[in-house]
């Protein structure tokens, strides 16, 4: 069976996990895979000094093992290991076991950079949010999930997020085949959604 494979990249907040568990739950028979889980282990610097790493930067990712993943999920191994990132303490844990699905739909803010990764991809879809929707977003997210306090997200986000997506993400928009508003407080909006949904259905009724 031939997999079809849907890359989801926009910024920091802008709502691409929300985007892809929607999707995957609406379309059945599919799986995520998320681009962050692709961090290199920062276990041989100090808390200071993971603390300091431009984690916006696409260096801190490791698209190679990323690559070999998307390819074994393409080819239609039915199961792959991917790593498993803690985003507390900036370290890698043991892989999981990823089973795989007709549609892999995988996330990240960095997904539609230029690279090999892209040539895995059959439609690409791109989560258009403004800067300070995103920031509140963020904000929320960190302090909730990741131990953050809001001083230090913000921190973060002028110095190193902003500008990262000046230079990495914002350029990815016109690169991909839709593009999702998702400027709302209150879950992502239906007629974007509705009409996404169609396409993909379309590609992967194709794609068979």
């Amino acid at each position: 069976m031939k997999r079809l494979v849907v890359a989801i990249a926009g910024g920091s907040g802008s709502g691409k996990t929300l985007l892809a568990e929607t999707l995957c739950e609406k379309l059945g028979d599919a799986v995520i895979l998320g681009l962050d889980s692709f961090y290199r282990d920062q276990s041989a610097l100090t808390h200071e000094e993971r603390a300091r790493v431009n984690y916006d930067d696409p260096e801190t990712l490791d698209f190679e093992e990323y690559c070999d993943v998307l390819k074994k999920l393409k080819n239609g191994e039915d199961e792959v290991y991917i790593p498993v990132y803690d985003f507390v303490d900036h370290v890698r844990l043991s892989p999981r076991k990823l089973e795989n699905a007709p549609i892999i739909i995988t996330e990240g803010t960095l997904t539609l950079i230029p690279g090999p990764h892209r040539y895995y991809f059959d439609y690409t879809i791109f989560v258009k949010a403004s800067g300070d929707i995103r920031l509140l977003r963020r904000i929320r997210r960190d302090v909730a999930e990741r131990g953050r306090s809001a001083a230090s997200v913000l921190d973060q986000y002028l110095s190193t997020v902003r500008p990262m997506h000046k230079k990495w993400i914002s350029p990815c928009e016109k690169e991909a085949n839709y593009v999702f508003p998702n400027d709302s407080m209150d879950g992502l909006e239906e007629e974007p959604l509705e009409e996404l949904l169609y396409k993909i259905r379309r590609l992967t009724y194709e794609n068979h």
